[in-house]
């Protein structure tokens, strides 16, 4: 007799709960889509932290304190390893490529003969012209476009801290060489390689640069 009760307790219950449904549906549809809501944040929040872990998170990059020291010297000696096994389309690297964010910047100049390792690099145009870069496309850029439009100059300024030979140095880079040292600093600035108004994340700072 006990369990007939609670059947009947329950059934009552169920019979309460359907008419105070259908007499609030918008109720139940909210209640529906916060339940749903719920449901798919527990499965997107922890696939954006798994994506975030794959993607470069770009920011500015520290100054290195001089003389340079073990960590990174690390980092140097790391990059020069990797800069080397990459094809002959891959002009230089720099710190945030390994996820670490300091100024270091690694570039082949004078095609491929002589690897620049700059430490705090920056630029100031060295001419008077600007021109409009066509090839510059990143492997990251959704759209390919995005990063066809960044203004380049022709011949910069490079001043650094030279690792090897431990001593600050400045010359003049043209062409191709020029690109890619402006690109490279970009990235130490926290620019987003694909966009082609120098968007910056997460802070809009270029105190380094002088384009």
């Amino acid at each position: 007799m006990r369990s007939n009760a609670l059947a009947n307790v329950e059934v009552s219950q169920r019979d309460a709960l359907a008419r105070w449904a259908k007499a609030n549906p918008s109720l139940v549809r909210l209640i529906a889509v916060m339940c749903l809501s719920l449901v798919v944040g527990a499965v997107t929040v922890p696939f954006l932290l798994a994506c975030r872990s794959v993607f470069v998170e770009f920011r500015e990059s520290s100054y290195v304190s001089l003389p340079v020291g073990a960590g990174d010297t690390s980092t140097i000696l790391q990059l020069q390893s990797l800069l080397r096994s990459q094809d002959v389309a891959t002009c230089g690297l720099s710190a945030p490529n390994l996820r670490v964010y300091r100024r270091i910047l690694l570039q082949w100049v004078s095609s491929r003969t002589d690897m620049l390792i700059a430490v705090n690099p920056r630029y100031s145009n060295a001419t008077f012209g600007i021109q409009s870069v066509k090839a510059e496309q990143s492997l990251l850029c959704f759209n390919s476009t995005d990063a066809m439009n960044r203004q380049r100059y022709l011949s910069v300024t490079a001043t650094y801290y030279d690792f090897v030979s431990s001593r600050n140095v400045t010359r003049v880079l043209d062409g191709v060489d020029a690109i890619c040292f402006q690109h490279h600093v970009d990235v130490l600035d926290g620019v987003w390689p694909c966009s082609g108004d120098g968007v910056r994340l997460p802070r809009h700072l270029n105190q380094h640069s002088e384009l």
